[in-house]
């Protein structure tokens, strides 16, 4: 009969080579990162911000309502008041990648079209969901939305607009998916 202290001192050395063989030995395994929440988000500043987008993935947009909160002032002490008061005025966008629409919503009413691609950021080259306006609003045509995946769910984005000096950055916003398909 082996002793049960030499069978869990066994168990653990077949358990360790295990995760070493998954892990490189040179780098150590990184701690899954919590979800982050749009509440997280409207406390975050501009520096934060950028980071975070720069950190999220290209995912493609389930078809649907995204329930959307304008970042009004970030880092400051009324950024999460001042942008939830800020839905009044735009309350989201509805998109269907799949047809390469979407669409704004003002005043809780549908306007601003855009033109959905995938396609290379402005801010750091890397792949984006983009919303461009350029051909679908006379309003917005110098505007384009880059959007990333940051949780479950939640979904970073940037207004930028196109300017003689080369894009700048207008607003972060955050998306979160109230419907998803089945």
């Amino acid at each position: 009969m082996v002793p049960l202290r030499s069978l869990s001192a066994g168990l653990g050395v077949v358990i360790g080579l295990g995760m070493a063989c998954a892990a490189r030995a040179d780098e150590p395994t990184p701690p899954t990162p919590a979800p982050i929440t749009s509440c997280e988000i409207l406390h975050m500043s501009r520096c934060e911000l950028e980071a975070l987008f720069r950190g999220g993935t290209a995912a493609r947009l389930p078809c649907g309502e995204f329930r959307g909160t304008p970042i009004v002032q970030p880092g400051s002490s009324v950024a999460p008041r001042a942008s939830r008061a800020s839905r009044i005025f735009w309350q989201g966008k509805i998109i269907n990648q799949e047809c390469g629409r979407g669409v704004n919503k003002f005043f809780g009413v549908r306007v601003v079209r855009a033109h959905v691609t995938e396609g290379e950021s402005w801010i750091d080259s890397n792949p984006s969901v983009i919303l461009d306006y350029s051909k679908t609003s006379m309003l917005f045509r110098n505007s384009r939305d880059e959007i990333r995946q940051v949780g479950p769910n939640t979904y970073l984005g940037v207004l930028l607009e196109r300017s003689r000096c080369g894009p700048r950055v207008e607003r972060y916003f955050v998306l979160e998916a109230v419907t998803c398909p089945e």
